[in-house]
């Protein structure tokens, strides 16, 4: 669970993430647990192949949850000038940015309103990425983290991925904001 507090202006802008030195020490804790995992099932020299340490300072820098943060808030919380009619889901393909560089990542998009009362819309967001686009991505990632081992290379390209994401909005028609945005995202 990663739970991120951002500000924004009257006008719905971003501001900044006031929690980033929590959002950072999770990230820091991940990374560490997640090192410590690999180091345990890979031999030293594929793990001199990845630069680790600078990964990780990468993934908990300020600029990088920053820049990634706002790429996930304004493709989860925005959904201003959408019309919705209970029973009536939107159903459309989209295009989200590959934050590790290279081609978007193409998705299946649901938006749907599952609940109107006392000016309180229940609104549902489901994504389902394109599995070949989340391959290209990951490998991408390897390349940029150097790591070249041929085998697992093999190994990773033939494998299933899976990101499912999930979002519930509570959306207040009377003040104009989201009250409470719930997001859940499912990785195989």
């Amino acid at each position: 669970n990663l739970e991120i507090i951002y500000r924004v202006s009257e006008d719905g802008n971003y501001e900044e993430i006031e929690n980033w030195d929590e959002v950072s020490l999770k990230i820091q804790k991940f990374t560490s647990s997640f090192g410590n995992y690999i180091q345990k099932r890979f031999d030293k020299k594929i793990l001199d192949l990845m630069s680790w340490d600078e990964l990780s300072k990468l993934l908990t820098s300020k600029q990088y949850i920053e820049q990634n943060s706002l790429k996930e808030i304004q493709y989860f919380h925005y959904l201003y000038g959408v019309s919705l009619t209970k029973g009536e889901p939107i159903k459309t393909e989209i295009l989200l940015p590959n934050n590790f560089g290279g081609n978007p990542i193409k998705a299946d998009l649901v938006v749907d309103l599952l609940e109107y009362n006392d000016d309180i819309a229940k609104i549902s967001l489901t994504q389902r990425l394109n599995q070949n686009d989340v391959k290209e991505m990951l490998l991408g990632f390897f390349k940029k983290v150097k790591f070249s081992n041929k085998d697992f290379t093999e190994v990773f390209k033939k494998a299933e991925y899976k990101i499912d994401d999930d979002a519930t909005f509570l959306f207040n028609e009377k003040l104009g904001i989201f009250e409470k945005t719930s997001f859940t995202r499912h990785i195989k």
